[in-house]
C-alpha cells in the first residue's frame, strides 16, 4: 500500500510482521509561554521513520490551538504500530 505524505511516497509493506492500527489522542500539559504577553500556540506533528532510507515522514499533525498551555487536540492522528 502506498500513502502520499507531504509530496512525497511513503511506502508501508504490512507483511513486515505483527502490526496493529492506532488512533493518538493528544493532550498536553503546562507549556511554556512562548512570550511575555502571549501563551503559546501549539500543534502537535507526528513523524515516523521509514526503514529503507532512515528518514522521517510526516504522519499527520494536529490542528493549531492559539492561546492554550493545556491544549487538549480533537484531530486524532492514525498510524500503524509495527512490533519486532
Amino acid at each position: 500500500t502506498r500513502t502520499k505524505r507531504e509530496g512525497r511516497k511513503m511506502e508501508i509493506n504490512y507483511d513486515e510482521g505483527p502490526s496493529v492500527p492506532v488512533h493518538l489522542q493528544i493532550k498536553c500539559e503546562k507549556i511554556a509561554a512562548e512570550g511575555f504577553f502571549s501563551k503559546s500556540d501549539p500543534v502537535v506533528v507526528v513523524k515516523s521513520k521509514e526503514k529503507k532510507d532512515d528518514e522521517y515522514v510526516e504522519v499527520g499533525r494536529t490542528e493549531w490551538i492559539k492561546n492554550n498551555q493545556n491544549p487538549s487536540f480533537t484531530t486524532p492522528i492514525a498510524m500503524t504500530c509495527f512490533f519486532e
